[in-house]
């Protein structure tokens, strides 16, 4: 009997374990996928950030990144949407909003060469870039599309984020800013 009840109790726990494993895993318009992400040009690390990928009918990523923009630490923020098919990007801007913070005012569309991509970029404060981030991390956020026709979409990421995610974007930031 106590046999049996370890098996049990073991089987719930590893069924636990593979839950909660495959959160942000998922890859449906109201579950993304969710990865942390490094950036390299020319052998150098450029950016770091967090990427949601999700699927279904408007199917496409939305990429937050911190860009490294000179030797000096000089630093820009770009929120991007990458459409999985050209009928998804009909939109004029992206943008973030997490914990209150609204990357709409702050970072401002950029011509993009890449197709079916669209990136808004700026400068926020060290203090915004930080609440932005973290707010991202612990309480998740949601992504916009502005629309020519005047439409938005939105595309929610619910946090918090896994470990394996915060670790990564972590790990390259700090190595993103060493000497």
């Amino acid at each position: 009997m106590r046999l049996r009840r370890q098996t049990i109790l073991l089987g719930a726990v590893l069924a636990l374990i593979a839950a909660s494993s495959s959160v942000g895993r998922s890859n449906d318009k109201t579950n993304p996928a969710i990865e942390a992400i490094t950036l390299f040009e020319k052998d150098k690390l450029k950016a770091c950030g967090v990427r949601a990928t999700f699927a279904g009918d408007q199917a496409g990523s939305f990429d937050l990144l911190l860009i490294r923009t000179s030797e000096d630490r000089g630093t820009e923020w770009a929120v991007k949407f990458a459409s999985a098919n050209s009928q998804a990007v009909d939109g004029i801007k992206v943008s973030l909003n997490a914990v209150g913070l609204d990357t709409a005012v702050a970072l401002k569309p950029v011509p993009t060469s890449v197709p079916n991509t669209i990136e808004s970029r700026g400068s926020l404060n060290e203090a915004d870039g930080t609440k932005l981030i973290v707010g991202l991390m612990t309480s998740g956020g949601t992504f916009t599309l502005s629309g020519n026709a005047g439409t938005d979409r939105t595309f929610s990421v619910n946090g918090p984020l896994s470990h394996d995610v915060r670790r990564g974007y972590l790990t390259c930031a700090g190595d993103l800013f060493r000497p």
